[in-house]
């Protein structure tokens, strides 16, 4: 009976020390095990992507704009991944859990600052998956190509819907920068819309320095009233050595042909969104205006945001950023969690401030050329008579008669 009881007890402790085992490895190897679980495992050209959107119809828009008042910009908005992967490449715009993540979290935390700008369309997507973002593989980028050609559809029909004189505001967070970029590169060429860009903001992105030379007359903002420029940058945490690297070298964005290519050993922009400005200078966490988590906001209420939660700095092309002040504002260990964007938004009133400012900019400009032209239309008045000239009677002389 000892004996038996002796053997029991051992088994139990082998038990309990190959869980320990396993458990330790499935810690060690957690990010090979995301990767595993979330890719679909099924080449792309084989399956069957979601039905395409109609962006006629209310339905595929999460916001869909309105009348645009003197002095606002028609915005347009393209959200971050919310669809983790697994199932397939792309999601359908109606995936349970990738739409309550956009439309409860993402969404108000993301898009929020913009509707300080005016109106704001932001469309539904056929969004590539977060493990497309972890692979260099032909299928991922034919995901990311397909969600591409959804939001260029979404913008021809954003254009048709808003004043052909109307300013623009384009913003893209993370896979909605990379779309926001290409559509910079097919369409900012053309006058019609390129005269009308206020700004573009390509955020938690990395976006390279040369991708930027594609796009005419759109430079990187290089203070914070300038118009027609872009603001870009890629977060990361000093400490996060993997992201970085990720972030350098492993980012895949598009090149002239339409294709996409991995940013590596290219040099990265970097938008300081503390200063509005292009310069790697330090800014503390005391001058972040305020950070929010507007998750589970009721539609339409506006989040509190929470100030001097984060420092700022351009370095290599990063922008290196603080753990948040507020727990409410750190991002909890969660499955897969450091490739996933973040919910929360660190810069929130930093990024309406700076959008205030640059649409100020682009309305004042816009004044005094409409004035300038007013004054080289009308007519030019003479000039005052400063005394009066009395003239007196002359007595007529009469012209001599000709000899002849």
């Amino acid at each position: 009976m000892a004996q038996r009881r002796w053997m029991s007890r051992i088994g139990g402790i082998a038990a309990a020390a190959a869980g320990v085992m396993v458990l330790a490895a499935m810690i060690g190897f957690r990010e090979n095990l995301f990767r595993w679980w979330m890719d679909p495992r099924t080449p792309f050209q084989t399956t069957q992507p979601p039905s395409e959107p109609d962006y006629a119809l209310d339905e595929n828009w999460a916001y869909r704009g309105g009348e645009i008042e003197d002095g606002e910009a028609a915005v347009f908005f393209v959200h971050p991944t919310t669809y983790w992967g697994g199932e397939s490449w792309n999601a359908a715009i109606d995936h349970p859990e990738a739409r309550v993540r956009l439309d409860y979290a993402y969404m108000p935390s993301h898009a929020g600052p913009y509707f300080i700008a005016g109106p704001v369309w932001a469309p539904r997507y056929r969004q590539a998956s977060l493990f497309t973002a972890l692979t260099h593989r032909y299928d991922a980028q034919q995901a990311r190509t397909l969600a591409s050609e959804d939001i260029e559809r979404a913008f021809e029909e954003f254009l048709s819907e808003i004043p052909e004189d109307a300013p623009i505001i384009l913003a893209g967070v993370e896979q909605g920068a990379l779309h926001v970029l290409r559509v910079l590169m097919n369409r900012a060429a053309e006058d019609d819309v390129q005269m009308r860009i206020v700004a573009a903001y390509l955020n938690d992105f990395a976006v390279p320095v040369d991708a930027l030379r594609m796009i005419p007359d759109l430079p990187l903002c290089s203070s914070a009233d300038e118009t027609r420029c872009i603001v870009a940058w890629a977060s990361a945490h000093e400490d996060e050595s993997d992201e970085i690297s990720r972030l350098r070298d492993r980012t895949m964005v598009w090149n002239e042909e339409g294709r996409l290519e991995p940013t590596q050993g290219r040099a990265l922009a970097c938008v300081n969104p503390l200063l509005g400005a292009a310069t790697e200078d330090f800014v503390p966490r005391r001058q972040n205006q305020g950070a929010v988590n507007a998750s589970g906001l009721n539609d339409g209420a506006e989040p509190a945001p929470v100030s001097a939660q984060t420092s700022a700095q351009c370095r290599d092309g990063v922008l290196l950023i603080e753990e948040p002040n507020a727990p409410s504002l750190r991002e909890g260990w969660s499955w897969g969690g450091r490739f996933k964007p973040r919910a929360t938004n660190l810069f929130y009133a930093d990024i309406r401030a700076d959008i205030e400012r640059r649409l100020a900019a682009a309305e004042a400009a816009r004044i005094a050329a409409a004035e300038a032209e007013n004054a080289t239309d009308e007519p030019a008045a003479a000039p005052p008579i400063d005394e009066t000239v009395v003239i007196e009677d002359a007595p007529i002389m009469p012209v001599p008669e000709s000899e002849d």
